[in-house]
């Protein structure tokens, strides 16, 4: 297990904020030396705590619907629609949930339209699906990326 203290939690907020931001400015800011703040987030970078990515703006990309769907199945057939969500590009997060929803997951596309296609097209017709409920995000106000890329439950 990582050992973690204050001066990691610090550095990796201020990464957090500007992933950019120079071991300079991180030292100055924390009143560190810049050899102590390359040494940590070299460590932080190893042990997998921090990695810099590129987060994105969805809408500034061209996906203007974004949306969230919560996915009932048939129990056996969960671990296979897990596998087959995780495949397609338009799913940007999915997560297998306890409750009335068996799986959720974050969805961008270009148009309200092509959330209503990729819904009856996609996902209806998946096996072992039961219920899809789909709720189109109106506002975008925060956004948090931790991947650079596909990340598995099993990587993290």
């Amino acid at each position: 297990m990582t050992k973690i203290d204050e001066v990691d939690r610090s550095i990796v907020r201020m990464l957090q904020d500007d992933g950019a931001m120079t071991n300079q400015v991180i030292a100055a800011s924390l009143k560190l030396s810049e050899a102590t703040v390359r040494r940590r987030r070299l460590r932080l970078e190893e042990q997998g705590v921090i990695r810099m990515t590129a987060s994105a703006n969805p809408h500034k990309l061209g996906f203007n619907a974004v949306a969230v769907i919560f996915v009932q199945a048939l129990a056996a057939k969960v671990p296979d629609i897990e596998n087959e969500l995780r495949k397609l590009p338009e799913v940007h997060f999915l997560g297998v949930c306890a409750g009335t929803y068996d799986l959720m997951m974050e969805v961008w596309l270009s148009s309200q339209a092509d959330i209503v296609k990729f819904k009856n097209e996609r996902l209806g017709k998946i096996d072992g699906v039961i219920r899809l409920d789909v709720y189109p995000l109106l506002k975008l106000s925060k956004y948090y990326a931790w991947s650079g890329g596909i990340v598995s439950y099993d990587s993290l």
